[in-house]
Formats: C-alpha cells, sequence, structure tokens
C-alpha cells in the first residue's frame, strides 16, 4: 500500500533521530481474540497429486475447437474460461485445466463445496501448469471450500516505466479472495510478474495459500509515486483468520522513483487473526509491513526471510507476535531489522528471534515486549535505540553459511536458549518439520538443531 510505504521511509528514519506522523482512517472493528488456529495449522509438504473428484469432474482443453461438448472427459472438453465459468459445480466436482494450456482471465471460482466435499479446482496432462493471465485480476475467488491446485497466474503490464529502469505499471492482481471467499485454499500455485501477488480482502476468512512461489512481483500501481506509490506486493492481506503458509517468496524488489528500490513480500493492512508461518523468502525491498489501527493479533512464526529490511509496525496496530524468526540483511543503513515506533508490550510481542542487520532493532525508545532474542551484525555492533531484555543477547549466532544456509553450529548460543512461550502458542515444528522443543527449551531461530 502506497500510504504505508511512505510512513515507513519516515519510521525508517527514526532510527537515524528524524520523527513523523501518517494519519489514518479507523474501519469497523470486531472484537479480536486469540484463538487455536493461530498455531501452525496446515504443517509440511502436500503431495501435488489431486485425490479423485467424489462428483463429476470437468475438462478445459485450450487446443479443442469449441464448448459444444459436455466437458465430462478429456476427449469432450470444453475450450475456453467463459464456459467453465458457466458451470454449476456442486459438492465434490472437479474443474481440471489442461497443463500446458493458457486463457486470458478471469476464471471466476464462485462455486460452493462442503468441509468433506470441496470443489477441486486443477490440472491435468502433461507439462507446465495451466497458465492464466492479463485480466485485472486473473482468479477471483467468492465462494467456499473450494481447493485451488497447481495453476499458475501473470499478467503483461499496462506501460513500462522508462524512467526507472523500466519497472512495469499497471494494476494487476494474481489471486483475489473477495468479500464471503471463506474455507478456501490455494497451493502448488505460481504467481508471478503482478502488482499484487494474492489479495486477501476484507471479509475474505479462513483462506489459505500454501505450498505456491511467488516471483518477480515488482509491477507498480503509477510511474508517478506521489499519486500511487503501491503495488510491487506479492501478499496484500487485509481479511481475517487467514493462513499464509510453506511459501517461497521472492523478487518484490521493484525500481521507484521515490525510494529508489520498493516492494513487500506481505503487506497487512487491516487484517485480524491471520497466520503467517513457515515461510521462505529472499530478495524482497520489504519482508513486512503491519498498517491500520484495526489490525490486531497477527502472528509471524518460523520464518526466513533472507535479504532488505524485515518488519515494520506502524503506529496504532496492536498485537503482532512474531516468534522464531530470522532476519537477515548484510544492506546498509536503509536495511533495518525491525522497526516498532511508538512501541509496547500491547503493540508487539518480539520472541525467539534471530536478527542479523546493522539496523537492528528500533522502538525509538520504547519497549517492546522483547526477549529471546539474538542480534547480530558484520560489524559486531547492531544499532539499537531502545532497551532490550536480559535474556536477549548480542552475540554471533553462528549460521553455517551466512547468507546461504541458516542452521546454526553446534557450539551455538541459539540452540535451547528460547522462551517456551512459543511452544505454548501451538508452535511445535521448525522450518524443517523437526518437532520443537528437542531439549528443555525450543532453539532460537528458524531450525531447532544444527
Amino acid at each position: 500500500m502506497g500510504r504505508s510505504r511512505y510512513w515507513s521511509r519516515f519510521v525508517v528514519s527514526v532510527v537515524f533521530g528524524v520523527a513523523a506522523v501518517i494519519p489514518v482512517a479507523a474501519v469497523a472493528q470486531e472484537a479480536p481474540r486469540l484463538r487455536p488456529a493461530l498455531n501452525e495449522g496446515s504443517t509440511g509438504p502436500t503431495d501435488e497429486v489431486l485425490a479423485p473428484a467424489s462428483g463429476q469432474t470437468y475438462y478445459v482443453d485450450c487446443a479443442v475447437a469449441g464448448d459444444a461438448a459436455d466437458g465430462k472427459a478429456p476427449t469432450s472438453a470444453w475450450a475456453t474460461l467463459s464456459r467453465a465459468n458457466a458451470a454449476e459445480l456442486q459438492p465434490g466436482d472437479a474443474l481440471l485445466l489442461k497443463r500446458g494450456c493458457a486463457w486470458q482471465g478471469p476464471l471466476n471460482a464462485r462455486w460452493n463445496g462442503t468441509g468433506d466435499r470441496p470443489i477441486t479446482i486443477g490440472a491435468y496432462g502433461q507439462g507446465d501448469r495451466p497458465l492464466i493471465q492479463n485480466s485485472g485480476t486473473q482468479i477471483v475467488v467468492t465462494g467456499t471450500n473450494q481447493l485451488i491446485d497447481n495453476l499458475r497466474v501473470r499478467s503483461d503490464p499496462d506501460s513500462l516505466d522508462t524512467k526507472c529502469k523500466d519497472n512495469p505499471i499497471g494494476n494487476r492482481t494474481g489471486i483475489s479472495f473477495e468479500a464471503g471467499a471463506t474455507n478456501n485454499t490455494v497451493r502448488n500455485a505460481v504467481i508471478t510478474d503482478l502488482s499484487s501477488g494474492v489479495h486477501f480482502t476484507t471479509r475474505a476468512t479462513y483462506n489459505k495459500l500454501l505450498h505456491s512461489e511467488l516471483s518477480n512481483n515488482i509491477m507498480m500501481f503509477d510511474a508517478d509515486p506521489y499519486k500511487n506509490d503501491g503495488g510491487a506486493q506479492a501478499i496484500l492481506l487485509q481479511g481475517d483468520y487467514n493462513e499464509i503458509a510453506y511459501n517461497d517468496i521472492f523478487g518484490s524488489m521493484a525500481c521507484s522513483t521515490r525510494y529508489g528500490t520498493d516492494g513487500t513480500a506481505i503487506e497487512l493492512y487491516g487484517g485480524q487473526n491471520n497466520s503467517i508461518h513457515h515461510n521462505s523468502t529472499w530478495n524482497n525491498a520489504n519482508f513486512t509491513e503491519v498498517s491500520l489501527p484495526r489490525t490486531t493479533v497477527n502472528v509471524f512464526a518460523y520464518n526466513l526471510v533472507n535479504g532488505h529490511s524485515a518488519v515494520t509496525v506502524h503506529d496504532g496496530t496492536t498485537r503482532t507476535i512474531v516468534l522464531n524468526n530470522v532476519f537477515y540483511s548484510t544492506g546498509g543503513s536503509g536495511d533495518n531489522g525491525v522497526v516498532c515506533a511508538p512501541c509496547s508490550g500491547n503493540v508487539m510481542t518480539f520472541k525467539n528471534n534471530i536478527v542479523w542487520g546493522y539496523g537492528a532493532l528500533s522502538t525509538g525508545g520504547t519497549s517492546a515486549d522483547e526477549g529471546y532474542n539474538i542480534y547480530w551484525a558484520p560489524n559486531g555492533h547492531p544499532y539499537f535505540d531502545g532497551p532490550i531484555s536480559p535474556t536477549s543477547l548480542v552475540a554471533d549466532p553462528m549460521f553455517v553459511n551466512p547468507g546461504v544456509d541458516f542452521h546454526v553450529e553446534v557450539e551455538s548460543p541459539a540452540l535451547g536458549a528460547g522462551s517456551m512461550e512459543s511452544v505454548s502458542l501451538g508452535w511445535q515444528h521448525d522450518l524443517n518439520l523437526t518437532p520443537v522443543p528437542q531439549a528443555g527449551a525450543p532453539s532460537v531461530g528458524v531450525y531447532e538443531l544444527p
């Protein structure tokens, strides 16, 4: 979100003594609450082979002549997404798109399955994932209990910003969970070349994005960043009770005439009770920005963040919970670890994390619910502008290969040095799915064992 990024640049300046404030309008807020689904939820790799549909399966093949057939077999497939969108799928039915095919979007996932008989939207045949591209939104999700598996989405831009390395310009979304979309799962997707890879809109609840690749989402909304500096966000999260897990998110690093570079892996903008865990991210301008007063009770756990700025928690948000992550950056003063200013224990809980970067933790002199962390920088002097807990260390975590392999050596101070708070909240597996803890207490960072 442009407004959020504008504020974050000034928050980063707080590290160097410059304060700033942004006015943000609050939106309607229901009472938030902690709940068991804030823990791991989905775990482990998923099988890429779809289970047979319990109902009717329909097929779509871009190579056939038209939509006159009944679609009920590969030999009588439909040709177009328009015909697929008009299908009246029932619980247990499946809609399969042929691998190697490409269509202009959108695909309207509007159907309603049940918990034990979901609607399945997936792929069949051999070759590359089916491609849906070049519409405003490639897949529009409005239904319930749908499994969307093994699809690819992307879009060409409207134009290029010739003043900024020909960065693509346009407003294009890969997958949008719209209001009313509930209990849907997207998995094994490839989501590229967009301004917003996946958008969980307001009132989109209990949806999941799992085991997917989100890459090179660098499209900006406008070439004039003073009109609209939004875009280049792999995930925009505004809904509640959603889960983002086991994804690879990389390359949200756009050219910006305003900031030099811009882009975010996960933009959290008004969502509540969301769980972001076990993701691996690299080469994004920012990992996450947390904005708007409505935003509360969101958990980031066991995420590996390699490169550039890590977490910015904006004023007015509450109860951002950050547990057992690695935030690694060797960039200069613009690449900061964690910014939460002004902060408090009600704004952010920050425990069991490793932060490697010159700007380690900025709270503007205020205190967070912080402890059991390890901070380090290449020069041995990570920067703080506020207090840290006596349970936290300024020490080399002893990564096996910094920037490449974030396991730690057997002599690392991270091993068995964490707080049990993460386990009590339900986080019982590390990034390798090793059970936690292996000793009396969990390790600090994303890996439980060397």
